[in-house]
């Protein structure tokens, strides 16, 4: 599966010619906690403009047990953050998925865009049996390489 480094206006995974559609953004914990606190006006920009795509989600490198037991920096209490998770699922519409850890953060980003961007195609043209991304063996799940520090990807 081939990738393009770009810039997106929003979020940070998408696929080539579905940018508008579609939008998947991936957070560390420690970067999560930042939205909730001292960068809360600009994530809260951010689920504005989620707002207008048809698919999108946001992936969390951690658990909702890690946020329960504090295992994060800073002083703010696991309620609260819990409290903005929810309410920022709730404004954008959006899904907040938690996915643990960052290999299964690589796999659900590929699945979520694997199955939007067929959605997209299947909208486009009924008779299309198109895939985004292809695998070597029909069994096996599409993969997507996330390497720390890269943002900003768009499928090809």
């Amino acid at each position: 599966m081939s990738h393009k480094v770009g810039t997106l206006k929003t979020g940070d995974y998408s696929i080539e010619g579905f940018e508008d559609k579609i939008t998947v953004e991936v957070k560390a914990l420690g970067d999560f906690i930042g939205c909730c606190t001292h960068d809360r006006e600009r994530f809260e920009r951010e689920l504005v403009r989620m707002r207008s795509f048809q698919y999108k989600a946001i992936v969390i490198k951690s658990t909702w047990a890690a946020i329960e037991l504090k295992q994060y920096r800073g002083s703010t209490h696991p309620n609260a953050i819990l409290g903005s998770a929810m309410a920022f699922a709730m404004s954008a519409n959006v899904p907040i998925i938690m996915a643990g850890d960052f290999g299964t953060a690589s796999k659900l980003v590929a699945r979520l865009l694997y199955i939007s961007g067929n959605r997209c195609i299947k909208s486009l043209s009924s008779s299309t049996n198109s895939v985004i991304m292809e695998t070597a063996n029909s069994d096996e799940e599409p993969s997507l390489c996330l390497e720390p520090n890269e943002t900003k990807k768009s499928l090809k």
